[in-house]
């Protein structure tokens, strides 16, 4: 029985498939500091049939290097000061800091997956589609809406979260706990447990784009199933309604 339009598919606890007019987008919820992640990624992409006509990931066309990333420089508190001293945005540099610094412990790059995806995407000749808000509009956002002690507060309270102090193990089992339980990543998880103390910046960098994300997805599985369905027509192919039911989102 064919699934209505606008329907969710529960795969898994971190894969949904969406249902779209002649297409599905298939989502994959991912950890942005989890080999987990990569593994998942790759299988998926790799295995679907028909092959998907695009792969949608979570970065905007500012981070667009991260396809292609494979390390990442930790840096120190001293390093991380003079940076903000410089006037780079303290958010930035907090996030960074914490996030290269969980990422080394694991022995992996944050947003690996995203690599993974383009990799994937090239092996089987699918566009890559850059759906995330741009980070300066994100970041500007969330951290414009703060006054300076709150600022002061956030970037004290994300140091001393407690992350930066753990073991690998410890953080392994924490980001696969985060995963079962609420279906969620590391960082997110951490933004909503400080999202009593800080709820425009939860609002900021979570809320909006997670509609941001969801208005781009579906612009671009539209975009791509109408460029199949032209080429399935110039060449002949069964016609336009049969082209309609394997065309594929990823």
């Amino acid at each position: 029985r064919m699934a209505a339009v606008g329907s969710v598919e529960e795969v898994s606890a971190t894969h949904r498939v969406l249902k779209g007019y002649g297409f599905d987008i298939h989502l994959i919820g991912t950890a942005h500091i989890s080999k987990e992640s990569c593994e998942e990624v790759q299988k998926l992409i790799s295995s679907l049939q028909p092959r998907p006509l695009g792969v949608m990931v979570e970065i905007c066309h500012q981070r667009w290097s991260m396809l292609y990333r494979q390390a990442l420089e930790v840096r120190t508190l001293s390093e991380c000061a003079q940076r903000i001293l410089n006037g780079e945005r303290a958010f930035d540099v907090v996030y960074g800091y914490v996030s290269s610094s969980v990422a080394d412990k694991l022995g992996i790059v944050p947003g690996a997956e995203f690599f993974q995806a383009r990799v994937e995407a090239e092996k089987i000749g699918a566009e890559v589609c850059l759906i995330d808000r741009p980070v300066s509009v994100t970041l500007g956002r969330a951290w414009g809406g703060l006054g300076a002690w709150t600022k002061i507060r956030f970037c004290f309270q994300a140091i001393s979260e407690g992350l930066l102090d753990m073991e690998a193990t410890e953080l392994k089992d924490l980001i696969e706990e985060i995963r079962k339980t609420s279906k969620s990543d590391l960082f997110t998880d951490m933004l909503k447990q400080l999202s009593g103390r800080f709820p425009h910046l939860f609002h900021a960098i979570i809320t909006e784009r997670d509609l941001y994300l969801a208005i781009y997805a579906r612009k671009y599985a539209e975009l791509l199933h109408a460029r199949f369905l032209e080429a399935a027509a110039a060449s002949g192919d069964k016609g336009a309604e049969d082209a309609k039911t394997i065309g594929g989102g990823g």
